[in-house]
């Protein structure tokens, strides 16, 4: 993802997608969500709002679904979304309106009457006020569970001193964790032959990382390899470290890379044997 900080505002970009595939039917949706926008980060009351326009493609049947949110500088009602449904063909075969806070309503074209989808529980709009904007099931992901793995975010120390109110504590374990990361980060780079190989000059392309992979490969022993463009438009093959739980692969509908979990961890949970993972915190 993408970020900018300014004085009064902090952005996220999200710059690669979701997939969601839908096993019995073989549907393959897949949508990048829009820029998050969080106000008021030094002075003032949080708050925040969302603008982009989501597209969602199925790439089974070709249908497409696209969401516009208002930005908040265009708009008083910035926490409105509307949007269609179109059918392999373009043609517009659904309505959809809601307030992304709250609710979504859709109805068919040749149709007046709207249909609820979704509408947020009274008790979780009171809820969230209390606490800085998360639901009760927001706050509860963070809590610890025994017998996950000793990489599992959830051990971070710096977090859970956060949580407990002891603020110092916790910047000086975020840095130390930073530090830990930059060096194993150094000790890969020196380790692995992550020189870029020089290959057939193609054209400039300016992509996000996500739309940036032309081919992917793995094996069972070496990380996976996959080719990009360097600055000159010249391809490059980069090689990484072989990730514990997941694989780098090449989606065949939209050409974007992503990781898919390639098993192991619930056998080694199940045996409690984490011992190949290494130690982060």
């Amino acid at each position: 993802m993408d970020s900018k900080f300014r004085p009064h505002y902090f952005k996220v970009i999200p710059t690669g997608s979701v997939h969601f595939r839908v096993r019995h039917t073989n549907d393959h949706y897949s949508w990048q969500k829009p820029a998050t926008t969080i106000h008021n980060i030094i002075l003032g009351s949080l708050w925040n709002d969302q603008e982009g326009t989501v597209t969602v493609t199925n790439h089974n049947t070709g249908e497409k679904a696209s969401l516009f949110f208002t930005p908040y500088k265009t708009s008083k009602n910035f926490t409105k979304i509307k949007g269609e449904v179109y059918d392999k063909d373009g043609k517009v075969t659904i309505q959809i309106k809601g307030d992304w806070s709250s609710n979504y309503k859709y109805k068919h074209v040749d149709s007046e009457t709207w249909t609820d989808v979704w509408t947020l529980p009274a008790q979780i709009l009171e809820d969230n006020k209390k606490y800085y904007g998360f639901s009760t099931f927001s706050l509860q992901l963070n809590e610890p569970v025994e017998n996950t793995a000793p990489t599992d975010s959830r051990h971070r120390p710096d977090q859970r001193f956060l949580e407990n109110g002891k603020v110092d504590e916790a910047a000086a374990e975020k840095l130390r964790l930073e530090e830990l990361q930059r060096g194993r980060r150094k000790t890969a780079t020196n380790s692995q032959p992550q020189i870029p190989k020089k290959a057939a000059k193609k054209p400039p392309k300016k992509r996000s990382f996500a739309r940036r992979v032309f081919s992917v490969s793995s094996s069972e022993d070496e990380g996976d390899v996959f080719e990009d463009q360097d600055d000159d438009g010249e391809l490059v093959e980069y090689e990484f470290l072989k990730q514990r739980w997941f694989s780098l692969r090449e989606d065949p509908d939209t050409g974007e890379a992503y990781h898919t979990y390639h098993g192991g961890y619930w056998a080694s949970k199940i045996a409690q044997d984490f011992s190949q993972s290494p130690d982060i915190f």
